[in-house]
């Protein structure tokens, strides 16, 4: 089924016909006669999206609750043409009003794309909840600026009338552009929340490949979309609202109502952006360290183990770097715990520094380091871990006059080793450069040692 609807209807022949629609369109369909049936229905979580009748300002007034009640998105069917009557639906929570006389074409493409923003809500609203009960911090919210939007026009009289609603309008900074300005260089789209395309009557299509060009855009496809086009124009509405815009602004809405529904996008669009970032945040937080930034030790060894299976089935080279600095309790002892995580730190830095970007560095704990060095064979490994040591022999901070050495042990995949033939043996290639790392501080430090038979 594409989702569960309640119909609320005081006619019953209005419930039975639109059941019928909607049935048809393979939805699940609930219907209640009054506002007041549907508080008391036990179902309100269950609703992907409520199709209200109200004809009057009473009715309005009335479905604040229902709003409140469920997180469904509330459409409205009304006989009611008025503008003023729409806007105080809007301002009440409803999504959009429709006409009952309308297509019925254009009912069922806003449902689904208010069913399909409201899943994608719920699942960034799940990933915040499990954040927020694993204790990651919540992002704080930045610095308010004036929303920025977009007007994509042609020379067109829908464009041009665009422009004359939206000339005064002090809440958004509104930026005319071109097709040609929107995709040049120049023009950085992520710093416009909200585009606004202007139907081409002379080019139907020109729209539809904005929508598709924006949305497939890394900097774009977060944004509010919405088209702007005559009211007569439905079946290209109906096709945007499929291909990803969020909401119509037909030729007949004022500028009050333009600016609320470009508000309210722009607001859920704002929601939707910091439930993003909070997600990437609580990602962080369970993949690495707080302190250096660096990976921690459980993204390390998921990570080896890929490399590992994938040197085993393409016969690649793999090597395991295993640094840990030398008496790193003393400096802590002597200089206080703060100037240990600088140490730690600039350790961190200057080895990131030094790697390759398809090489990966992790802090396992402590004060021990890994580096995993995919397609190296052993004599580059050499290279790299001698070169590291060095590195960070060479670190100096005015907190600390000690010098900072590590002791550095590492080992290679060797292809002709039976001991690596299995899948899950990638746990050894890094038991041996942790027993090449003791061997480096049993022959006084500040050295690096490959791992041997000997030397274990």
């Amino acid at each position: 089924m594409s989702g569960t609807i309640l119909i609320v209807d005081a006619v019953a022949t209005n419930r039975l016909s639109l059941r019928m629609r909607l049935n048809k369109a393979r939805y699940t369909v609930q219907a209640v006669h009054s506002i007041q049936e549907a508080l008391l229905s036990q179902q309100a979580g269950s609703w992907d999206a409520v199709i209200l009748s109200v004809e009057t300002p009473k009715d309005i007034f009335s479905l604040s609750a229902l709003v409140e009640k469920t997180s469904a998105p509330v459409l409205a069917l009304t006989q009611n043409e008025s503008a003023g009557f729409r806007m105080l639906a809007l301002k009440a929570g409803v999504e959009d009003v429709l006409l009952k006389s309308g297509s019925i074409d254009y009912l069922l493409a806003r449902l689904r794309c208010l069913i399909r923003m409201r899943h994608t809500r719920l699942e960034l609203n799940v990933r915040e909840d499990t954040n927020r009960a694993l204790g990651f911090k919540e992002p704080a919210l930045a610095f308010q600026a004036k929303r920025r939007a977009a007007l994509l026009v042609s020379e067109t009289r829908i464009g041009q009338a665009l422009i004359e609603k939206l000339a005064t309008v002090s809440v958004f900074d509104v930026s005319v552009l071109s097709e040609e300005d929107l995709f040049s260089n120049d023009i950085k789209l992520k710093q416009f929340s909200c585009f606004i395309i202007c139907q081409s009557d002379l080019d139907p299509r020109r729209a539809a490949n904005l929508l598709l060009d924006l949305r497939s855009s890394s900097d774009g496809r977060h944004a509010a979309i919405l088209i702007a086009t005559t009211q007569g124009d439905m079946n290209n509405a109906v096709e945007a609202l499929d291909m990803g815009a969020n909401d119509i602004l037909f030729d007949q809405y004022d500028r009050s109502e333009i600016i609320q529904r470009l508000s309210r996008q722009i607001d859920q669009t704002e929601i939707d952006n910091r439930l993003r970032a909070a997600m990437r945040a609580g990602l962080d937080a369970a993949v690495k360290d707080p302190l250096t930034g660096l990976y921690n030790r459980r993204y390390a060894i998921t990570h080896l183990r890929h490399q590992f299976e994938k040197a085993l089935l393409n016969g690649n080279d793999l090597s395991i770097v295993m640094i840990d600095l030398d008496h790193f309790k003393r400096i802590n002892d002597a200089f206080g715990h703060a100037v240990g995580d600088m140490v730690l730190c600039a350790v961190g830095d200057i080895l990131k520094s030094a790697l390759r970007a398809s090489d990966l560095l992790a802090r396992l704990g402590g004060e021990e380091f890994v580096v995993i060095l995919p397609d190296t064979h052993q004599k580059a490994a050499i290279q790299i871990a001698q070169r590291l040591c060095r590195l960070i022999e060479n670190i100096h901070l005015e907190a600390m006059p000690n010098r900072v050495t590590a002791s550095i042990g590492f080992s290679a995949l060797a292809k002709q080793d039976d001991y690596f033939s299995q899948s899950d043996a990638y746990e050894n290639l890094l038991m041996r450069a942790d027993k090449a790392l003791y061997a480096a501080k049993r022959g006084g430090r500040n050295q690096v040692s490959e791992y041997s038979e000997t030397a274990a």
